[in-house]
């Protein structure tokens, strides 16, 4: 009898201690997890995988940022920064993390593709469609001796305030664009540096209308097809931007 009563005592300490482990194994447990919180901001959305709430400490989790209709991904903020779509993120401590979204602009095209392939390349986007919204957020462009001839486009690019279309030495020659007409460039105001050397210009009135090239702002014309006599009309409007204390090279 007596025997009996010790091992059942003995069987019931087992289990106090086998639930006092358990729990406090699963307390253990509950406090080491990190919780992952993700948003989207705009229209789109987030693949997570796998998807949780917590995770073990070191768990890689993938974010795939999936943009809805008429959106484009922009980057990821928060605990964790990225501009690419698809990530991996290491769980090492609590986390909030939003993918932004924007809605997409207008297409923008242009009609000259060594002009186009310059864009793309201050984008670093090689291929798909180039948006408005991107394209005005470019700053400087290098285009020097890329044979463009047509400007159409560039008008989107507002945001330029440098701009190389000028000649250039490689190869052990003088590449050269083929610019005549500068009327896509009338309304870039943002420009100080315009570098236009080598090209076949010979109307430069869209520099003169260009109400944001002023004092201080550099312009190189040398090397096209102006007309530089004193009643010329390139040579007025030369001494016009001289006016307004531009630094012009045309000689």
């Amino acid at each position: 009898m007596l025997g009996t009563r010790s091992q059942k005592f003995g069987l019931l300490l087992l289990i106090i201690f086998i639930l006092v482990a358990t729990s406090w194994n699963f307390f253990n447990a509950q406090k080491d997890e990190f919780n992952l919180n993700v948003n989207a901001e705009g229209n789109g959305r987030v693949n997570i995988n796998p998807e949780k709430t917590k995770y073990l400490p070191e768990k890689k989790v993938a974010l795939a940022a999936e943009a809805g209709n008429n959106s484009t991904f922009v980057k990821w903020t928060g605990d964790f920064e990225s501009e690419k779509e698809t990530v991996e993120i290491t769980m090492d401590s609590n986390k909030t993390i939003t993918a932004v979204f924007k809605k997409k602009t207008e297409i923008v095209n242009f009609n000259d593709s060594s002009l186009e392939l310059a864009v793309r390349k201050a984008l670093n986007k090689p291929s798909g469609p180039l948006y408005k919204s991107e394209v005005n957020d470019i700053q400087k462009l290098e285009a020097a001796g890329k044979g463009i001839q047509n400007l159409k486009g560039i008008e989107n690019l507002t945001s330029l305030t440098y701009l190389d279309l000028g000649r250039k030495w490689k190869d052990g020659g003088w590449n050269y664009n083929i610019i005549k007409d500068l009327s896509p460039i009338s309304n870039l105001i943002n420009l100080n540096y315009l570098d236009l050397s080598g090209n076949k210009i010979e109307n430069i009135s869209p520099l003169v209308k260009n109400n944001g090239i002023n004092s201080g702002d550099y312009v190189n014309l040398r090397y096209n097809n102006l007309e530089l006599g004193d009643k010329d009309q390139d040579m007025k409007d030369i001494k016009k931007l001289k006016e307004n204390d531009v630094e012009i090279k045309y000689e």
